[in-house]
């Protein structure tokens, strides 16, 4: 959530906050585990507060805040002020992409990515499944993510990362449909194990 103004407002939109959360959750969305939610302080901050926010995760890079890194850099606006969240998108990738450093982090996180193989050469699965998200999405998304900020490219949509690294010739523009047609494939699949 972003505002204009500063923190004193904080009490009106920490309510709103909590509002939104608990429709979503009546709605059937249940509250994140992870506490990723509009109702947390943490994610909720006038606009030059995110900026100044924005900055430390990339100035000081630690293992512990890329979670939220990556859930930050895939965010689009869903009501009001646009180019609030427009002006903070420029000033993240901006301050990303001007960091060998932090992309190195970035980097890092995919190449962590492990295939959930078992010791008997079976797949791991959890409750009779596989971590598809996990496993299959993640790697792929986190790696277009890592290269978009590395290009200053702006979209948060995968597929329209992938289209631009292509175009910027960053990728084969084959490869860039392939992992398109994988994603496809993997929400296909996340979608049908959710439902049984």
């Amino acid at each position: 959530l972003i505002w204009e103004g500063d923190k004193s407002q904080d009490p009106w939109f920490a309510e709103f906050g909590k509002r939104v959360s608990q429709l979503l959750a009546d709605s059937g969305i249940p509250l994140c585990q992870g506490k990723v939610m509009v109702s947390e302080e943490f994610w909720r901050r006038p606009l030059n507060d995110w900026k100044h926010e924005i900055t430390r995760w990339v100035d000081k890079a630690m293992p512990e805040t890329m979670l939220n890194v990556d859930i930050f850099f895939d965010f689009a606006p869903a009501y009001g002020e646009a180019r609030l969240a427009n002006e903070l998108r420029s000033h993240a990738v901006a301050t990303a992409s001007a960091s060998p450093f932090f992309l190195r982090m970035l980097a890092n996180e995919v190449e962590r990515a492990e295939a959930p193989i078992g010791v008997l050469g079976g797949f791991d699965l959890e409750d009779g499944r596989l971590g598809l998200k996990l496993f299959g999405l993640l790697p792929l998304v986190n790696a277009a993510r890592v290269m978009a900020l590395k290009a200053k490219t702006e979209s948060p949509a995968t597929a329209d990362r992938l289209a631009e690294l292509a175009r910027r010739e960053m990728i084969v523009e084959a490869d860039a449909v392939e992992i398109r047609d994988f994603l496809e494939f993997f929400m296909t699949l996340l979608l049908e194990q959710q439902l049984f």
